[in-house]
């Protein structure tokens, strides 16, 4: 019985080493497709940004894992500007655009606006190649006096229950590359 028990151990152990090394292989096989595929992708002649087109050579990138799939997100940069993109169903997918910092131990991204009515900031997680605007905080001036507006889920919120759901440590070092042959070759591995 002893025997049966440590054999039946044994085979479901060699079971859920396949399965986690079979999940291991698929991740790393899509992440290899998703470097080629935003190689292919930088490589274009031209590269559409807010419904022109854009020499793709001054254009700057980069790649993180933003929403913890293992498979990283391609970042672009143009003029202070960055786009998101993403790799479903084998093709590069457009998921966010704005001036980001990303948090990737948390999968957050925050898109931060600047504009006559004061400062926004929104918060976001993209998960399944889109992103989802999950919170939201402003400072605005009303009457002369600064003010600050605090919303998860589209609700209103105090700024402590906000503070208790935003919980963010360190944001990425955004370090992009030139958008060359060379530096696709060498980042995009």
């Amino acid at each position: 019985m002893k025997r049966i028990l440590t054999l039946l151990t044994l085979v479901v152990m060699m079971g859920a080493c396949y399965i986690f090394n079979t999940n291991n292989i698929q991740a790393a096989s899509k992440k290899t497709k998703a470097m080629n595929a935003y190689k292919e992708f930088l490589a274009a002649e031209t590269i559409e940004w807010d419904g022109s087109e854009y020499d793709a050579s001054e254009l700057e990138f980069l790649t993180a894992d933003i929403d913890g799939d293992k498979v990283p997100e391609l970042v672009i940069s143009y003029y202070a500007t960055e786009k998101i993109y993403t790799y479903k169903n084998n093709k590069v997918k457009h998921v966010l655009q704005g001036d980001f910092a990303i948090y990737p131990k948390e999968h957050i991204v925050t898109n931060s606006k600047l504009d006559d009515d004061g400062l926004k900031l929104d918060f976001y997680k993209i998960t399944k190649g889109k992103a989802k605007k999950f919170a939201a905080c402003a400072m605005y001036y009303e009457k002369g006096k600064k003010k600050f507006s605090y919303k998860i889920n589209g609700k209103k919120v105090s700024v402590n229950k906000f503070d208790k759901k935003i919980k963010t440590t360190k944001a990425l070092k955004m370090k992009f590359y030139s958008n060359t042959a060379a530096k696709r070759e060498k980042v995009l591995k």
